[in-house]
Parts: C-alpha cells; structure tokens; sequence
C-alpha cells in the first residue's frame, strides 16, 4: 500500500512538472516573444481595468464549465459546485500538455467514484460534443459575412461544396448528440460492444430539456471567451468593430476546432491562424498574437496553474 502511494505522489509530482514546464516553455520560446513582452509592458494604464475584466470572465467561463458538468453528472453522481470547478481546473492541468486535451477526462474523473469514472468520460465526451457544435454551429453562420468582406483566402474553395459539408456536420452532429442513447442502442445489438455501452446507459436518462440547457451553456461559454478575445485586441489596439471582430475570431475558432492540433504546438497554432484570420482585417500581427497569447494565458494557463494544487492534495 505504501508503494501505490508513493508512485500516486509520484505521478503527482510529473504532472505537475510536465504542466509548468509546458506553460513555461510556450511562453519562453513563442515567436517574437521579446515584441510582445514590450507590447504589453508599454500598454497604457487603463489596460489594467480590461485585463482585470478579461480575468473576471475567466472565472466565469469556467464556472459555466462546471455547472455543465454537474448538469451531466445529475444521472450518474451528484457533486456540488465547488468540487464540481475543482476538477474541472484539474482536467485543464493534466490536458495542457496533452495531444488534443485528451487528459482532460483523467484529471476530472478523479473526483467521481471509482464505479462512475468510465461514464464520467463518456460526459465529458457529451460536454465537449455541445461545445464544439456551438464553435462550428457559429463559425458557419458568420462565414458568408467573412467571405463578403472583400477577403481573398490563400486558396480555392468550393462554396457549394463548403457550405454543404458544414451543414451536414451540423446537422449530424447535432443529431448524435439528442439522440445518443437511440445511436448507443442500436449499437447494444453487437454483442462485442456490450461491455462499451453498458457505460453509456445513463445516456437514456438524459431529457432533450437537460441537453438543451447544456448546449445553452455552451453557446453562453463562447459568447464569454469570444468577448474577452475582442476585449484583448482593443488593449492591444486592433481597432476592429464589435462585428467584424466577433466574424473574424468565429473563424479562427473555426478552423481551430477543424485542424487537429497536439498540445505542445497549440499556442503556436493558435496564434499563427489568428495572425492569419485577423490579420486579414489589419495589419498590427503583434498585437493580434499579443492578444491571442495573453488569452491563452488568462483561460488556460491560469487555470491549469489552480488546478495543479488541487491534484496535489487530490485523494485517489
């Protein structure tokens, strides 16, 4: 028993590492990372008030998050909001140094019994479904808006093609995620995928009301960190208006919901399709990655800072 504790703590002790470690290294060698640090230091006093309201949201952003998961919870374990945030930092500072956040799932089902884990995935799962159908759902909205702006894309598209393919995306996405426990039994006829889907029987319990207030949320998540990125490119002086702005980040979102990206690249990624998308509207490149890298910061690094101390003092 006291080896399985010490190799818990080690466990505990790489994590940690490997998050700090992955911050660090993304800020230290991010491109241009001497001009962006002069941006900012250069900023005018005023920019203290926007950053605190950008760090405000922030904490509300990822308390949406929390009652999210409490919502998809409700069917399986009962936790109470606070223990409900906890994990939520948590999955955010195992899943920074993961491939596509993959560590997410193990950092917050930690917090639930050992019996409800493996369904606490396939919430997570159902969480993150709602968050990207709201990216995607939004993004294609705003789409004819971008390409009406006079924008001359890199290369050529199809726009009938285009629009139907993400239309269908929707459509079936939205399809999968109201009606995952009638895919999940049509499934259940396979006897090789039984001992899968027995996790994803509280599925069936789900009320299209409750997934309703679910996606809700999402689309309240995204108006949160869509407005704080907004936010961060006035500090910067990315004279944008309200719409363009909210047009043009719909697609770097977009695209970053699209692309695949593995953790340890993902600030670059980030950045260089926001330099790239909203660049094409102005040409201050450093402060359209200045902004997308403080946003990182402020919504992910922080977080996963917080989270680092609760999976220290975590019991598992």
């Amino acid at each position: 028993m006291k080896i399985n504790k010490h190799y818990i703590t080690f466990g505990k002790i790489v994590v940690l590492l490997l998050s700090f470690g992955y911050i660090f290294y993304r800020l230290l060698i991010e491109k241009q990372s001497g001009d962006i640090i002069n941006k900012i230091t250069t900023l005018h006093k005023d920019s203290i008030m926007l950053f605190t309201i950008v760090l405000i949201l922030t904490f509300f952003n990822w308390s949406i998050e929390a009652i999210k998961w409490q919502f998809l919870l409700q069917n399986i374990e009962s936790i109470k909001f606070l223990k409900s945030l906890q994990s939520i930092f948590s999955g955010i500072t195992v899943s920074i140094f993961t491939p596509n956040r993959i560590g997410e799932f193990g950092g917050r089902i930690f917090y639930l019994e050992e019996k409800n884990r493996a369904s606490g995935i396939v919430a997570t799962l159902m969480g993150n479904l709602s968050q990207l159908l709201i990216t995607i759902l939004v993004g294609a909205i705003c789409l004819p808006f971008f390409l009406n702006n006079n924008i001359i894309l890199p290369i050529k598209i199809n726009n009938s093609v285009f629009f139907t393919s993400i239309i269908v995306v929707i459509l079936v996405g939205f399809y999968v995620y109201f009606k995952a426990s009638e895919i999940a039994g049509i499934f259940a006829r396979y006897k090789k995928l039984k001992f899968v889907l027995k996790y994803f029987e509280f599925i069936k319990q789900y009320k299209n009301f409750t997934l309703l207030k679910v996606v809700s949320l999402s689309a309240l998540r995204y108006l949160i960190f869509t407005s704080q990125f907004i936010i961060l490119l006035n500090v910067f002086e990315i004279k944008l208006d309200y719409l363009t702005a909210f047009v043009a980040i719909s697609q770097v979102y977009l695209i970053m919901s699209i692309i695949p990206t593995f953790a340890l690249a993902e600030l670059g990624v980030r950045g260089s399709v926001a330099v790239l998308i909203i660049g094409l509207f102005s040409n201050a490149s450093i402060g359209i990655l200045s902004a997308s890298i403080v946003l990182w910061f402020f919504n992910l690094a922080i977080p996963a800072i917080i989270g680092s101390i609760f999976i220290y003092k975590l019991k598992i």
